[in-house]
């Protein structure tokens, strides 16, 4: 139900833009994904995808998005083997659709999918790291660091599940340009806003902890506090590591 509002959104806001998009695409697309015809979109939309005009129209990767996206929240109707990482694959095609809507016109419009879609995936991390799934998890945080590269919590976020993964190199490398990003940008004083931030940098942090390196841990913390002040969660993490950390 909560996907089926993500389109009718698109729907009720697709004619202020029309001089932009192309209708016909997003009509066939949007009657298959409203019908739940999820199979028949991805087939449609990847027809158009490998178009050489209509490969450029960013509809045809959101809607493959979606209807994959779909497929993962109902995997019991569909052919697993056939269908396989509909998650990941929901997040290579939203990453997609973004390098394709240039102007961002339906940045906005999509925008509830897009949020959806992300904490879905981070969900997935959880799930795959608990059931030590290491070479699917693997997978999906290489996918989101690269597909949500200004997403900075996000980077922090698959960097830290990289590492998880044995992925070293890429891990880190996608926690440094979160953080180095981080640092050029002004404090988070909303706490509704600081959710996520705070979310990636505890992760961060219990990983290094976790690894015997409660000190950069600490300092984790203690410049997460600089991007948002005041976070409760943040500074209770940061409290108690102190608390546990050697004396000398």
């Amino acid at each position: 139900m909560q996907i089926r509002k993500f389109a009718l959104l698109l729907l009720c806001l697709f004619f202020v833009k029309a001089n932009a998009q192309n209708e016909k695409i997003f009509n066939k697309l949007n009657e298959l994904y409203t019908l739940d015809k999820y199979e028949e979109c991805i087939k449609r939309a990847e027809n158009y995808i490998q178009d050489k005009k209509d490969g450029k129209d960013a509809y045809p990767y959101l809607y493959a998005s979606m209807s994959y996206f779909a497929i993962y929240q109902n995997p019991e109707q569909y052919d697993q083997k056939k269908y396989k990482d509909p998650i990941r694959k929901a997040v290579s095609f939203a990453g997609k659709f973004y390098k394709h809507d240039k102007d961002g016109a339906l940045r906005s419009e999509s925008n509830d999918y897009m949020n959806h879609l992300r904490k879905a995936a981070i969900k997935e991390c959880a799930y795959l790291l608990k059931n030590s799934d290491i070479r699917n998890l693997g997978n999906l945080s290489h996918e989101m660091a690269k597909d949500y590269p200004k997403d900075f919590p996000m980077q922090i976020t698959a960097g830290t599940y990289l590492l998880y993964a044995n992925m070293k190199a890429e891990g880190e490398k996608a926690i440094a340009g979160g953080l180095d990003s981080l640092k050029k940008a002004q404090p988070i004083t909303d706490p509704l806003l600081q959710s996520d931030h705070a979310e990636a940098f505890l992760l961060y942090a219990d990983y290094l902890a976790g690894n015997n390196e409660a000190k950069k841990a600490n300092d984790v913390l203690k410049f997460a506090l600089t991007v948002c002040p005041g976070n409760e969660q943040l500074q209770s993490a940061s409290d108690k590591l102190g608390a546990e950390a050697p004396k000398k």
